[in-house]
């Protein structure tokens, strides 16, 4: 298949990409007003791209001396170019920025061995325990808990802060000598870095409610409410305005608060998302100002900035459901925000890093967008998320880099090279050198102004005869965040081999997310959903909570997932099943009745069926879901409808 195919092109040092897959136009994000831009800089590095585009993040394995300076002989060996390190500092004294011996360690080890460094200097995120403790300091959630490593955008002292801690960090290492191994420094825009409110996992390692939970909305603290007063204060002028438009009866502004998630719609939810983005916005172009202010007058001003630009994002459809339902999906209540942020880059100069490579669908729509809209000159580094199995496929992440015509590679984290001692490399050490040897001779010869070839490969789904119909009934309550079922339907037993796909015809009679999925589970216990980072041809991944509506509904839609790809090659497989997973945050439901028409269900290898698993209906038994919550299900056979 074509991913496959790609990688056996790069593998041979081509420089060319192949055919891409076609995703519908993608619609710019909701219009919010943008705040003014700093002023870029006279320059960025000429040779950005030798310096920037094969780098490795640290994280997650001993950072003794020793262990730091073999890892970095080891990236010095292969050809890597940069490293990616959070910084650490002693700021328990307010004022006083003091470098650990680790962060020393890395700068040392990184001049010693050639390498340069992309810096991730924390100002708005990690904040010491003297400023969190400061009156307005803190991010308040819908559920009233605080944010544990973000200062708040609403700070009254957050500019000066941020301004004093990131020219206190660079003269450290200016005055230290260590300028010259400086490639970049990560704009430090909010939890790890990125320009959002904080992710339920940035709240996970320091305690916060014993997991990642969901994604809440964080502008409840009594500084923003108030500005959220005074801003629609502004807007309206007069109350009476103002009630006209949300349908609401407040006697005067000082008795507005801001609305939390399924608790108002319409104008009103539309206002206080608007206001939402606004405000992370102003700071986001403020912060750039801020830092490019601060690296030019500690002569570090030929260097790059590096926007990060989260690996998820919304379409004006799904922000316009959620204004009529006043709900707010994951990414709306965190904020992404991925679109003004490739423009505060072409503004201000700014290279960006796209933080999900490993979820190919929505890349592929921002970077169609990019071309569409003017922006593909803007250069674009790609990170895969920190965790297992979006790191297991290496070479199709780096396939990924080379097909969306990123200019560089980021691999997230070292702990997935090394053995748990820090040093050893494992077996993937070895595909991660020959990914890197391939993608510098095409990221050489890459012109990133040119935009891939989003023509569509997928073929063109044919149901006939008899068709497989999945009827589902939910019942969540409203206070549950999702639902889900599973129906066993096949038991393959089959070794899966490197490029094996699983095919088939999907149609979908409601548009919903969640629905239309195949899922299955492998001897041993894994699944398709969650291992291997297995994906279809789309970038779309395995889970049976992604949304296939775009695609299946109303019309029938043929879909191809990589199920064989070299992290889950030899793996066998058990049983698979029809799947729905759709969760509240993907839009408000709880009784609902849904179909799903399926048909053409195969497995093949090198282009050949090596398993049919439903044609035609042929020997089917009609059976119920084998696992529900909130959900029942039922499949059975009937004659295709059209």
């Amino acid at each position: 298949m074509r991913r496959f195919f790609l990688l056996f092109l790069i593998f041979l040092l081509l420089s060319a990409c192949g055919s891409q897959t076609t995703v519908p136009p993608t619609e710019s994000t909701v219009s919010v007003t943008s705040t003014a831009a700093p002023t870029a800089p006279e320059q960025t590095p000429n040779n950005w791209r030798d310096i920037l585009m094969l780098s490795v993040s640290e994280g997650g394995l001993p950072t003794d001396r020793d262990a730091i300076f073999t890892r970095f002989a080891a990236y010095q060996a292969i050809g890597l170019t940069a490293v990616r390190i959070d910084t650490a500092w002693d700021t328990s004294v307010e004022g006083v920025w003091t470098m650990s011996p680790t962060t020393a360690d890395y700068l040392e080890a990184a001049r010693t061995y050639g390498l340069t460094l992309k810096l991730i200097l924390p100002t708005i995120m990690a904040p010491p325990a003297w400023l969190s403790a400061q009156d307005g300091a803190q991010l308040i959630d819908q559920n009233g808990r605080s944010s544990v490593n973000t200062v708040s955008y609403w700070f009254d002292g957050l500019s000066a802060y941020c301004d004093q801690a990131i020219r206190a960090q660079l003269k450290a290492i200016t005055d230290g000598g260590w300028a010259d191994v400086v490639a970049a420094v990560i704009v430090d825009c909010g939890p790890a870095g990125e320009p959002l409110y904080p992710p339920a996992w940035t709240q996970v390692a320091n305690g916060l409610d014993q997991g990642g939970g969901e994604e809440v909305m964080w502008c409840y603290a009594p500084n923003a409410q108030a500005d959220f007063r005074a801003k629609m204060a502004e807007k309206y002028g007069d109350i009476a305005v103002a009630n006209n438009a949300w349908g609401t009866d407040y006697a005067d502004f000082s008795a507005l608060e801001v609305p939390k998630p399924n608790t108002v719609s319409g104008a009103l939810w539309e206002d206080t998302l608007t206001w939402y983005y606004a405000v992370k916005r102003e700071f986001m172009a403020e912060q750039v100002a801020t830092f490019t202010a601060a690296m030019s007058d500690c002569g570090l001003g030929d260097r790059a900035r590096i926007l990060y630009l989260p690996g998820a994002d919304f379409t004006d459809a799904q922000w316009a459901s959620c204004v009529e339902q006043g709900s707010a999906i994951a990414q709306l209540r965190i904020g992404c925000d991925n679109r003004y942020a490739v423009e505060l880059a072409a503004q201000t100069d700014c290279i960006l890093q796209y933080t999900g490579i490993n979820d190919v669908h929505s890349l592929r729509i921002l970077r169609e967008w990019m071309y569409e809209n003017g922006y593909g000159a803007v250069p674009v580094l790609g990170e895969n998320a920190g965790d297992a199995a979006s790191a297991s496929n290496v070479a199709g992440l780096a396939a990924t880099v080379a097909e969306m015509h990123l200019c560089g590679f980021d691999y997230t984290h070292s702990r997935w090279l090394f053995e748990a001692d820090g040093v050893t490399a494992n077996d993937r050490f070895g595909v991660f050198t020959e990914a890197v040897a391939s993608l510098r001779t095409h990221l050489q010869a890459l012109d990133h102004t040119v935009s891939p070839d989003f023509a569509e490969d997928s073929a063109v789904a044919a149901p006939s005869g008899k068709v497989l119909r999945l009827d589902i009934t939910f019942d969540k309550p409203e206070s549950e965040a999702l639902a889900f079922c599973f129906v066993t339907f096949a038991q393959p037993m089959l070794v899966i081999e490197n490029g094996d796909t699983l095919e088939y015809d999907v149609r979908l009679s409601t548009d919903m997310a969640g629905l239309g999925a195949i899922d299955g589970s492998f001897v041993g216990g894994k699944t398709v959903r969650d291992s291997f980072g297995i994906t279809d041809t789309l970038g779309v991944r395995a889970h049976p909570n992604a949304d296939l509506s775009d695609y299946a509904y109303p019309n029938w839609f043929h879909r191809v997932i990589e199920l064989g790809n070299s992290a889950s090659a030899g793996a066998r497989l058990l049983e698979l099943q029809l799947a729905a997973h759709p969760e509240a945050a993907d839009g408000a439901f709880s009784q609902c009745d849904v179909t799903v028409w399926y048909d053409n269900i195969v497995i093949k290898r090198n282009g050949e069926v090596i398993a049919e698993l439903f044609i035609d209906g042929e020997n089917w038994l009609d059976r119920s879901a084998s696992t529900t919550h909130y959900a029942a299900a039922t499949a059975t056979c009937e004659d295709l409808v059209e």
